[in-house]
């Protein structure tokens, strides 16, 4: 395992890696109302201790807002472009990048008011495209309340469905395989799951929190796992806490585990195996691999899996900041995990990859 951090010369509040596999390279840092690309080097080989260098790539990218409180990829495959969604401030800003990766101008931007008495009205948490659906983003915040924009070209974004929540939203994720699948989470524990082909907004299902979880502050950041469409993550006060959809009853409680004992921020899974990050208060991450049994099929009132969890810091040569604040994995053959804090983006090479059964 190896680590380096880069100095991108602004606050970071945001990083996040591109999980389209044509850019499964490009890493973007953002904050103070600037947007930074990079884009990570492979090793050749196997070589885990050899330290993971990130380059930064010549694209401007200028914002309509000083405010950046999320981001979300998105692409075009008919016009060939990168598509990146950047809101805060009440307005939206979506970048038309070329396949290049590089310009010497700002790259083409659209610029947009979000809809008023919406999710503009408080601050964003969680922004995601829809997949395969690069006119179509939702968005969910402080409003207690998640909406999805249709983006028609020309016009401003219209509202195709507004999700009421009953306490603010942390999250927003597209089904990795089923575009019209939703998930929501709110900062009260409750997950809830929305079909857009059916009418209305009401859940085709909902998870919630165990007593004592929900009692430690609530979620603070949820994901749903690529690699297992069955597995929600998130974390709560100073614990992590999983879902596994294929447990039986009417509102099963997740599992947990302890995580980060001064307060989690943020939970993001890898892209390839049930191994998960969560990054706290404390400038500690920490990486856990869920080791899954499954549990016999004919006895419908146990759940369908338990986990095992095994778990290690990550560490940087020198001091780690005092607060981690964003985390994502690149989408890569090698386990790379990017953290943004003050104005650095730290990036470790993970050996050992989680199993994949």
């Amino acid at each position: 395992m190896a680590s380096a951090t880069y100095d991108v010369g602004h606050a970071c509040a945001i990083v996040s890696c591109c999980p389209l596999p044509a850019y499964e390279r490009l890493v973007l840092a953002g904050g103070e109302g600037r947007l930074t690309f990079l884009k990570s080097t492979e090793h050749e080989g196997d070589d885990d201790e050899a330290p993971p260098v990130l380059k930064r790539l010549d694209m401007k990218c200028e914002l309509s807002s000083t405010k950046i409180d999320a981001v979300a990829w998105g692409h075009d495959p008919v016009a060939g472009e990168l598509r990146l969604a950047s809101a805060g401030g009440g307005m939206l800003s979506v970048h038309f990048l070329n396949q290049s990766l590089n310009c010497e101008e700002n790259a083409p931007r659209a610029d947009f008011a979000l809809p008023p008495s919406t999710v503009a009205a408080g601050p964003l948490r969680s922004a995601c495209f829809l997949e395969r659906a690069p006119d179509r983003l939702a968005l969910t915040g402080d409003t207690c309340c998640a909406i999805v924009l249709q983006l028609a070209a020309g016009h401003g974004p219209v509202i195709e469905r507004t999700v009421q929540l009953r306490s603010p939203g942390v999250a927003v994720r597209t089904h990795p395989r089923e575009p019209q699948q939703l998930m929501i989470a709110q900062e009260d524990g409750a997950v809830h799951f929305v079909d857009l082909r059916a009418k209305g907004s009401k859940p085709s299902l909902s998870r919630g929190l165990a007593p004592g979880d929900a009692a430690a502050g609530g979620l603070r950041d949820a994901d749903w796992s690529p690699f297992d469409v069955n597995l929600i993550g998130g974390v709560c006060g100073g614990r992590w806490v999983v879902w596994d959809l294929r447990r039986a009853g009417l509102s099963p409680p997740p599992q947990s585990g302890d995580s980060q004992p001064s307060g989690a921020l943020a939970f993001r899974w890898a892209p390839g195996s049930r191994r998960f990050a969560t990054a706290g208060t404390a400038g500690g991450l920490h990486v856990h691999t869920l080791q899954q049994t499954v549990l016999h099929a004919h006895a419908p009132s146990a759940p369908a899996s338990t986990f095992g969890d095994t778990s290690f810091d990550l560490t940087l040569s020198h001091e780690l900041p005092t607060r981690v604040a964003s985390l994502s994995w690149l989408h890569t053959a090698s386990a790379m995990l990017v953290g943004a804090a003050d104005s650095k983006v730290c990036v470790w090479t993970l050996g050992g990859g989680a199993p994949s059964s």
